[in-house]
């Protein structure tokens, strides 16, 4: 266990540009910090939002059906890399609609858009992971108490 809070929330500023690695087994996504200190996602964020923000505050339109500007923004700034591991172990930079050993979808923001549309609960899961700091955490060991 960590024994003093930087360790538990002092986030790495270069990672959080420059990503880290999710691993799903299937397939490894390298994201960006949604936030901390990726200011030029921030910035997509708050410039996308704008039209919105009145309506927003208002009650009048939910954050819900905005879902597709969202996974939109995320697709473009914070989905640096997504490889597909083939059944022999190799990574391969290309999204797999089916089987992992079948064709791959190029990587490309709007193929990740696609993608993460159909699939909303990766999404969701991508999202929660890339938004919060412990995959950014500066010593990761510390943190865990090693």
């Amino acid at each position: 266990m960590a024994r003093n809070l930087r360790a538990l929330f002092e986030t790495d500023k270069k990672l959080e540009k420059q990503g880290v690695e999710v691993d799903y087994d299937f397939a490894v996504i390298t994201v960006a910090r949604a936030g901390g200190s990726n200011s030029t996602y921030k910035k997509a964020l708050l410039d996308a939002m704008q039209p919105y923000r009145q309506a927003l505050q208002a009650g009048l339109i939910d954050e819900s059906s905005l879902l597709d500007k969202f996974i939109k923004l995320f697709s473009d700034h914070i989905v640096l890399d997504w490889r597909t591991r083939r059944s022999t172990g190799e990574l391969v930079q290309g999204i797999a609609e089916g089987d992992s050993d079948g064709e791959l979808m190029p990587f490309n923001a709007e193929n990740v858009f696609k993608f993460l549309r159909s699939l909303p609960e990766l999404y969701e899961d991508l999202e929660k992971q890339a938004a919060g700091r412990k995959l950014f955490l500066k010593d990761l060991e510390a943190a865990a108490g090693n």
